[in-house]
């Protein structure tokens, strides 16, 4: 509770921003420091100082321009999320309290500014109702490794889905994939296989779970990769609701893969309602047998 309050005041206070000014209705391009200031005179061309300003190497590099110059911070504005000790990015339990407080500061603070976010944590678990009004705002992802979406959506502006892929391609260091489609959430479509395959870091995630799959779900584009995959581990879980046909198509890719004497591509992990409990026991034993 501590760390979180710290890291409120920390949004609150940022930079020396006065908070009773910041947090007042004020245009975007117009953001108050308390203390002196003094017109700068850069010994580098002014183009320059513009490529620096928005293009900061890190997260570390960015803190220590502006502290250096709040002229940084004005031009670029910032906040870094930093949990470097390894604590969920955006998780918070159920703290109705917490998270009432959490959510009028957040749109306090967004409100008026246009404020971006760089995370440089190393899991996003977003269950907090304030996920939606900071992932439109999220500048860059340095470290985040596991991405799960078991109980949460995510929506662009205009309310529409956010496509998986896009949150994948996003996440060059991503190791670990989680998500659901229970409950109404329509992360995978009937292109979220084709377009994560031409991602470039895909390939290099250890393990993929998807449940709650139906129909939508492009089998014929995953069985393709399949038996190119080397390294990621897959495991898809079906709901129920598919389709007669779809379930088919389903056991006979389950009896090639029994039927294959020798697998140099990693065998995926089905759970599949109404299949032959012998079959899918043995493509668990294959899975577990390299």
């Amino acid at each position: 509770m501590d760390s979180l309050n710290n890291s409120i005041f920390q949004i609150s206070t940022l930079n020396s921003v006065e908070s009773s000014k910041a947090l007042n209705p004020i245009s975007a391009e117009r953001i108050y420091f308390s203390g002196p200031y003094l017109l700068q005179n850069w010994s580098m061309p002014d183009s320059v100082i513009f490529y620096i300003t928005n293009n900061p190497s890190s997260a570390k590099v960015y803190q220590k321009l502006v502290q250096i110059c709040k002229y940084f911070f004005i031009k670029n504005p910032i906040i870094i999320i930093d949990h470097s000790n390894k604590f969920h990015v955006f998780y918070f339990r159920e703290d109705k309290e917490l998270e009432a407080a959490l959510e009028k500061i957040v749109k306090r603070i967004l409100s008026n500014i246009s404020y971006k976010f760089w995370v440089t944590g190393d899991v996003i678990g977003p269950t907090s109702k304030i996920i939606s009004t900071i992932f439109p705002r999220i500048y860059k992802v340095d470290n985040v490794e596991c991405l799960n979406f078991t109980f949460s959506n995510l929506y662009n502006e205009n309310d529409s889905n956010i496509p998986l892929e896009k949150l994948v391609e996003a996440l060059p260091k991503l190791k670990k994939l989680i998500v659901s489609q229970d409950s109404g959430r329509y992360f995978i479509t009937s292109e979220t296989m084709k377009e994560l395959i031409k991602i470039e870091h895909f390939s290099k995630i250890d393990y993929i779970l998807f449940y709650g799959l139906t129909d939508t779900f492009d089998i014929e584009a995953f069985y393709d990769y399949m038996k190119k995959n080397k390294h990621t581990i897959f495991s898809f879980r079906f709901s129920r609701q598919i389709s007669v046909a779809y379930k088919n198509r389903l056991e006979e890719i389950i009896d090639e893969i029994i039927e294959t004497p020798n697998h140099d591509y990693e065998v995926p992990r089905f759970t599949v309602p109404d299949i032959d409990h012998l079959k899918l026991s043995k493509v668990q034993k294959l899975c577990f047998a390299k």
